[in-house]
């Protein structure tokens, strides 16, 4: 502990006081004081244990007049320095505690900070949303208007195929009834004639008129767009949809990966933000401890230096108890001090962290407002809460809740009576928040075949297991435990056993290797150890 401005201790310390002589060399030591006072070295405790003692001492055998005096300096200095001192590293303790904990404050700011983006983020999704929404009912509408067309089509194109059949049997009729060789003059050839050919003349003004129905059902006009118009409609209408859908998923994603990265930043910071605290805290604790021994200790000698000075360097009458009620008085008065009371500013105040921020019910629950109060100071946040990520694309819940209220579109088999329409796009997956598969690691005993020690595991990546080594050449012919780089090596990592394998121009061995004889006797006492084995997949270096 710093004990700066205090080492006017040592006039008392450094010499023991015995008899009617009180110390050696006094004026050496006065100067030696003086020095050490003046530089402001740090240094222990101690000295102020001597100091009670050789001020004990000095009232119990009285002191020179020279020492009385430098006493007098002392308590001077102890008073004006010394104890100033202690407040001032008090103070400074104080100071550093209040800016730790405005760190969390700090911390809290820029998620109030954060929350901005999200929602800016959060505004861009729903007002994608909507659109897609609005535009999907609006490709609804278009896909109806397109299947009514269609199929109102396909009425007409049956009717007018119908009229042509009945009209090419009528000219069968009479292609058969003039071309046959009947002979045209007669009577009878013109009575079976003339009905023939009113028949065909009829129908043929009904083939005309469907054939003409068809054809301005498919074009349409100036009033009633045509099949053909409102199939492009549609295609149109499918595309904007589409590009809202883009739209829409690409905010969305963007929304899950900046509150997931302002979560992953929050908690990391507020978890080395306590540990800090907590560390920094217990520290100061010790210090303020140990500043209030020292002032209780430095108010004891007060006392004392006090009665030397009033007693002027007398000695006090050890046979009327003189001594031991003079230093049960000063020592009384240590003891019933009460350091807070008379000197606040060494009583550390320790404000508690402020609670974490709880869950945002919505994202509209940005709007909340908290207070957090310690003592005289206070901490303000508004608009705090913890954003929980939004469902994203591709996810159960992202589909469940942007598509399953969406019109659809009609399903195959598609025939006359269902036409069909244009299907949505794919899902676009948010690849950043996609879950990246964690290999496995595997362990094995060295020695497979050799009445194994260590049965097979398998470990995560993240769990930091260590064995030994062994790497096999690329052509899977040898296996090499003790002529690698550095010799024998155990205690490794994953990764570090990969690097040294590749070092040495090899690689880990694959478990089918392990199991056979390859790898046996071929030193460092492994046969019995757990080594790294290969899959025989990519590098699982970390």
């Amino acid at each position: 502990m710093p004990l700066s401005l205090r080492l006017g201790a040592l006039l008392f310390a450094a010499k023991a006081v015995s008899g009617s002589r009180v110390i050696d060399d006094e004026e050496s030591l006065i100067q030696d004081v003086k020095k050490q006072l003046k530089t402001h070295r740090k240094t222990d405790s101690k000295p102020l244990a001597g100091l009670l003692e050789s001020a004990k001492g000095f009232l119990k055998n009285g002191a020179t007049p020279d020492v009385v005096s430098f006493a007098d300096e002392t308590l001077a200095e102890v008073t004006g320095i010394v104890i100033p001192a202690i407040l001032d590293e008090s103070r400074t303790d104080q100071a550093y505690i209040y800016t730790e904990h405005a760190k969390f404050q700090q911390l809290l700011d820029e998620l109030r900070d954060a929350s901005s983006q999200i929602r800016s983020v959060e505004a861009e999704q729903t007002t994608a949303s909507e659109e897609h929404r609005d535009c999907r009912d609006l490709e609804h509408q278009d896909c109806n208007h397109k299947r009514d067309c269609e199929m109102e089509l396909y009425r007409l194109w049956t009717a007018w195929v119908t009229l042509e059949t009945n009209l090419r049997q009528t000219h069968n009729s009479i292609n058969g009834h003039f071309c046959n060789g009947a002979n045209g003059t007669l009577h009878t050839f013109r009575v079976q004639s003339v009905p023939w050919m009113r028949t065909y003349m009829e129908q043929k003004v009904e083939v005309d008129l469907a054939m003409a129905a068809y054809d301005d059902h498919l074009s349409g006009d100036v009033n009633v767009p045509g099949c053909a118009e409102r199939h492009t409609a549609l295609d149109a209408t499918s595309s904007d949809c589409n590009g809202y859908q883009t739209t829409l998923e690409a905010a969305a994603c963007s929304n899950a990966v900046t509150i997931t990265d302002t979560l992953a930043t929050l908690l990391t910071g507020w978890n080395t933000l306590i540990q800090d605290y907590d560390r920094i805290t217990a520290e100061i604790r010790i210090l303020e401890a140990d500043r209030h021994r020292e002032y209780s200790t430095l108010t004891i000698v007060q006392c004392l230096l006090g009665r030397v000075h009033e007693l002027n360097g007398r000695p006090c009458d050890e046979e009327t108890g003189e001594v031991e009620n003079e230093m049960n008085v000063c020592e009384q008065q240590g003891s019933d001090l009460v350091v807070c009371n008379i000197e606040p500013d060494l009583c550390i105040i320790y404000p508690d962290p402020p609670p974490m921020p709880e869950p945002c019910a919505n994202q509209a629950a940005w709007d909340i407002v908290g207070t957090y109060t310690y003592t005289e100071r206070v901490y303000v946040y508004s608009g705090i809460c913890l954003p929980v990520v939004q469902p994203y694309p591709c996810n159960p819940d992202f589909e469940s809740q942007e598509y399953s209220g969406l019109p659809g579109y009609p399903q195959e088999p598609f025939n006359a009576q269902n036409p069909g329409c244009n299907a949505y796009p794919e899902c676009n997956a948010c690849t950043a928040m996609t879950p990246v598969p964690q290999p496995t690691l595997i362990l094995m005993d060295g020695c497979a075949t050799a009445g194994t020690a260590f049965a097979r595991e398998v470990v995560g990546v993240g769990e930091g297991r260590t064995a030994s080594v062994r790497c096999c050449s690329f052509s899977g012919d040898t296996c090499d435990s003790d002529h690698l780089p550095g010799g024998c090596q155990s205690d490794k990592t994953f990764a570090q056993a990969e690097e040294l394998c590749d070092m040495n121009g090899e690689r880990l061995c694959t478990e089918v290797e392990i199991s056979s004889n390859l790898c046996c006797g071929t030193g460092c006492n492994f046969d019995s150890h757990q080594i790294w084995v290969s899959d025989g997949s990519a590098s699982y270096s970390r």
